[in-house]
């Protein structure tokens, strides 16, 4: 699947005031890709007791680092999970997409303003 940050313009070349739009466009065309065509940004599939991969959301590396925020399903609804050099870091679960989706993408922007790239 291809990263988050792939599917999303270059947030500095727009407007602030269209930033959620780009994020949650950005959010549709990742579960689109997951063969989730039919789900809407606030629809999580159902768990069936099994968590699984909806999709990486960013990839960022530091030296040779790399840390790693990938979205999934979990009983609640959906999870963001922050890996970094492979081991867990920090994991969040919500009843939406959007709020993980937002929240990966606070993430990402808290690495690279520790020097982490793309």
């Amino acid at each position: 699947m291809s990263p988050l940050l792939t599917l999303i313009p270059d947030l500095m070349d727009l407007p602030p005031r269209w930033w959620r739009v780009a994020r949650l466009r950005a959010l549709c065309r990742i579960l689109r890709q997951a063969g989730s065509s039919a789900m809407t940004v606030s629809q999580l599939p159902l768990w069936d007791g099994q968590a699984q991969a909806m999709g990486e959301a960013w990839t960022l590396r530091k030296g040779p680092r790399v840390a790693v925020c990938h979205l999934w399903t979990h009983p609640i609804g959906g999870e963001a999970r922050l890996e970094v050099d492979g081991e867990l870091l920090r994991t969040e679960a919500g009843r939406a997409w959007a709020p993980l989706v937002e929240l990966a993408l606070t993430w990402r922007d808290q690495f690279m303003a520790k020097g982490w790239t793309k």
